[in-house]
């Protein structure tokens, strides 16, 4: 085979070593050496396979930059840490915690941005050859980009696990008030402005720093409506789903009022805490609160159910889709709605049905983004379109307890005053597992 790929030597004389030197090495080679940062990551091989893979791999990592590198900017997490100066005295420490953070911060920066650079490089380096012909000898390492990509320098796994063992030295509990109003006011300051109409993006992992600050003071046998919290715990078995919610709004209402949260976010902030706080204290002792007996895998009741029977619009699907095919086939590994899929996987790691209906709300975002690239048109998708893709990348997704999670969603409705906007959400999920239900329902019924 004649190859060229090895880096042990200067790249001009591997090229001669293992390749002829005809004018296409030649000039390729040339080209590569104005860029050495993307050496490591281009090679030559003139087997027919690689030919042939080019534009796969290239449109693989085209996807990889679009929809990884450039939505994962580092974020300044640690900038929490400046609410540890209601539990801490200490404000030496505090300082220390401030710099090495930002310090952190700024280093993840650099290494992003470095990476980053590089994929756009490698990008427009091998557009000529992209659109000269569909088949080239030119091989991209992409598992080594992307691990690259990654991974962290030694300096930041060094810091991050500094910063992790200085922080217990932080709190002191002697100095710890949960009554100071000035926690619930900067959490709410915080939090705002991520907040917008319970919007995809403030899902538990974006502000779970924020809930554990908020989960320490309230879970305080001096917090002042301790009692009130554990007495509803306690009780959840006998309550109805919408006087257990009910209950936990007036909780939150009480505590934005004694503390005079003022902003126009407030209650809904302090709602949305509160209410993941309760959920996992009750989580683990009545699991889901099943309303039936009956669970089953319904997804994988449903696995041979292709996209003709689901109605959905071929427009919508990767190119070359046929109606024969599975949902399974056609989407989970697809980039597009891939992306999709996870987010409605991590249904199976909530604990409570606001986040369960955030999970939808993002899935139903992915779809519509799905669906406008393949269409290649400027639409506004109407109500059974996007039904149909949600059933269809539901079939795609592993979910074993997904009619229980509906039923879930379905029974312990959400406050409208607090989260009207999540109300499509939870009607397309519970609409799909009706949907779902019905269809098996169905196929049992014609195998008898």
């Amino acid at each position: 085979m004649e190859k060229w790929e090895t880096m042990d030597q200067p790249l001009h004389q591997k090229a001669l070593i293992d390749v002829e030197p005809n004018k296409y090495t030649r000039e390729f080679i040339v080209d590569l050496l104005k860029y050495p940062t993307l050496v490591p990551y281009l090679s030559l091989d003139f087997s027919p396979q690689v030919c042939e893979n080019f534009i796969s791999v290239l449109s693989e990592l085209t996807n990889f930059y679009h929809f990884h590198v450039l939505t994962s900017t580092p974020k300044n997490n640690f900038d929490v840490d400046l609410l540890l100066n209601f539990y801490s005295a200490d404000h030496l420490k505090i300082h220390i915690v401030n710099y090495l953070s930002s310090y952190l911060y700024k280093q993840r920066m650099e290494n992003h941005e470095y990476f980053k650079n590089i994929f756009c490089s490698i990008i427009e380096f091998l557009k000529p050859y992209s659109n000269n012909f569909t088949t080239q000898p030119i091989i991209i390492d992409l598992p080594k980009l992307i691990e690259n990509f990654n991974e962290k320098t030694p300096e930041i796994i060094y810091l991050t696990k500094y910063l992790h063992n200085f922080y217990p030295k932080l709190h002191q509990e002697k100095n710890f008030d949960p009554n100071n109003e000035k926690i619930y006011k900067n959490l709410v300051t915080k939090l705002s402005p991520q907040i917008k109409d319970f919007s995809p993006i403030c899902s538990f992992f974006d502000i779970s720093c924020y809930q554990h600050i908020f989960n320490a003071a309230i879970s305080s046998p001096r917090f002042l409506f301790y009692t009130d919290i554990k007495s509803l715990i306690e009780l959840q078995d006998s309550l109805i789903p919408q006087l257990f919610n009910t209950s936990i709004f007036e909780i939150g209402n009480n505590i934005v009022s004694h503390f005079h949260l003022t902003n126009s976010k407030s209650l809904k902030i302090i709602f949305m805490l509160l209410f993941r706080y309760i959920y996992e204290e009750v989580y683990p002792i009545k699991q889901f609160f099943k309303v039936s007996d009956n669970s089953q895998n319904i997804i994988q009741g449903l696995s041979e159910v292709n996209l003709r029977k689901l109605e959905i619009a071929l427009k919508y699907c990767p190119p070359k889709t046929r109606l024969n095919r599975l949902p399974r086939e056609v989407f989970r590994g697809d980039p597009f709605y891939g992306e999709a899929i996870y987010y409605l996987e991590e249904m199976n790691f909530m604990t409570n049905p606001l986040d369960i209906m955030l999970c939808v709300q993002r899935t139903v975002k992915a779809i519509e983004k799905a669906a406008s690239h393949y269409s290649e048109e400027k639409i506004s998708f109407s109500f059974d379109d996007t039904f149909s893709l949600f059933i269809g990348v539901t079939l795609a997704s592993d979910i074993p307890e997904f009619v229980d999670l509906a039923n879930f969603v379905n029974e312990f409705v959400i406050i409208e005053e607090i989260a009207s906007e999540l109300l499509h959400a939870r009607a397309t999920l519970v609409a799909c597992s009706t949907y779902l239900s019905e269809t098996l329902l169905s196929i049992n019924g014609q195998n008898e």
